[in-house]
């Protein structure tokens, strides 16, 4: 026995299904409409850290900044100076930006970050300053997941190609473009650890990024572990030979200067200052930089350190400093003898 009959009529259904239906159709026109048109914003991804600092630092190498002095490197770089402060203490404060990337990175794409830079700001940059963790020398955390999403990010996507073609359904809606060019601006992905009190989300990371010129913070806490051997660092000769074509690549008018970032104290043995000068020199024959920031600390205190790579903001604070007593010594061109101390 049946309490209930529906009569559907043809009617009936359009009513029903159309004006979603038409709703929809609209939506996907008005999204390709301005997608053809430039009106939506720019494509981002989905932001994770890495992605984070690799998308930010892309778009920053191909825009038109005032900086005289480029910062290259890794992470330990971007967590180790602050581009803002370093220009402060500079003398004329010539601006400077942070281009640092992630360990994971070969040279050659940190090269790529420099020249794209260069050839958007034309006969501007007098200095060019690597600063790498003495681990980058050793060649063993480069990683082609990090190389593909860089360059995918250079290219206009925003992360490495999908396996699978993209659905035509979901294309001919616009779904994909709603995707990169309008959720992302709309959903805030929350980062993870202890970056979650100091940054919260990771817009607010981009964010950091761009008023500090592309440097960070990192906000962890280093916690050394006593090891029964000491770390032990040495230049791989795949990374020589990479330093060499960058250095090929490297306009002339554009002073390269080149340094190993610090590594906590319990990190290396108590002759590790010596063998931190050596291997610099020992780098510096593929390199050959005009000048090495060879009176830079090779150690600073564990509590200055996030991780075993990384400054904390109290760290950076100082590294920036003593960078910038040795660096000033480079833009004296007519102090001879600061630069002979910087190279010897």
């Amino acid at each position: 026995m049946s309490s209930h009959t529906y009569d559907w009529t043809a009617r009936d259904l359009a009513r029903l299904i159309l004006p979603p239906l038409l709703a929809l159709a609209l939506c996907s026109i008005l999204i390709h409409a301005g997608n053809a048109l430039g009106l939506l914003p720019p494509p981002q991804p989905i932001l994770d850290p890495d992605k984070t600092i690799l998308f930010h630092q892309s778009r920053a190498s191909q825009s038109k900044q005032d900086a005289e002095i480029v910062l290259i490197g890794d992470s330990s770089c971007m967590a180790g100076v602050d581009a803002l402060q370093l220009s402060e203490r500079l003398p004329g404060g010539p601006p400077v930006i942070n281009l640092a990337l992630i360990i994971g990175l070969g040279l050659d794409v940190y090269e790529e970050a420099l020249n794209q830079f260069l050839i958007h700001n034309p006969e501007q940059v007098r200095v060019a300053v690597l600063l790498v963790t003495p681990q980058k020398l050793k060649k063993e955390d480069d990683n082609s997941y990090f190389a593909t999403l860089w360059r995918s990010l250079s290219d206009g996507l925003t992360g490495p190609p999908a396996e699978q073609p993209p659905d035509r359904i979901s294309e001919l809606l616009g779904m994909r473009l709603f995707r990169l060019h309008l959720l992302t601006y709309l959903l805030a992905v929350p980062l993870n650890g202890e970056r979650t009190g100091f940054y919260g989300f990771s817009s607010a990371m981009r964010d950091y990024l761009t008023v500090h010129h592309g440097s960070l913070v990192d906000p962890g806490t280093y916690n050394p572990v006593r090891r029964a051997q000491e770390t032990n660092y040495f230049l791989s000769p795949a990374f020589g030979q990479e330093s060499r074509h960058f250095r090929a690549r490297l306009p002339p008018e554009v002073q390269l200067v080149a340094g190993l970032m610090p590594v906590p104290e319990t990190h290396v043995g108590r002759d590790y200052r010596t063998k931190q000068t050596e291997l610099l020199r020992q780098w510096n024959q593929w390199l050959q930089a005009d000048h090495l920031l060879t009176n830079l600390p090779a150690t600073l205190p564990d509590g200055l350190f996030a991780s075993g790579a990384h400054l904390n903001e109290h760290g950076q604070r100082r590294f920036t400093a003593l960078l910038a007593v040795e660096l000033a010594n480079v833009l004296r061109p007519n102090d001879r003898r600061g630069k002979r101390d910087l190279t010897r």
